[in-house]
């Protein structure tokens, strides 16, 4: 699965034709808080249902990501999201 790195937009910034949310393909994007400077990662979702989902912040960027990639890897090897301890 793909990391989208919007920092340091906060999510409403970014234009409906750039945002992933809105798009066909499951992602994980990383953002600034909004009215805030720490980096956000969303689980972006279109199928069945559009879903964005935060699943972590960060007050650094470069964990923003790193977490993000990571994250992206385990779901895409597990076929979707399993809650912890499971």
């Amino acid at each position: 699965m793909q990391t989208v790195d919007f920092y340091p937009k906060d999510f409403h910034e970014i234009p409906e034709q750039d945002n992933p949310a809105f798009g066909e393909h499951e992602c994980v994007m990383v953002t600034k808080e909004h009215c805030g400077m720490r980096a956000c990662v969303f689980h972006i979702k279109p199928d069945p249902v559009e879903s964005v989902t935060s699943i972590a912040i960060f007050w650094r960027h470069d964990r923003a990501v790193e977490y993000a990639d990571f994250f992206g890897l385990r779901v895409s090897a597990e076929g979707g999201r399993k809650p912890s301890g499971v």
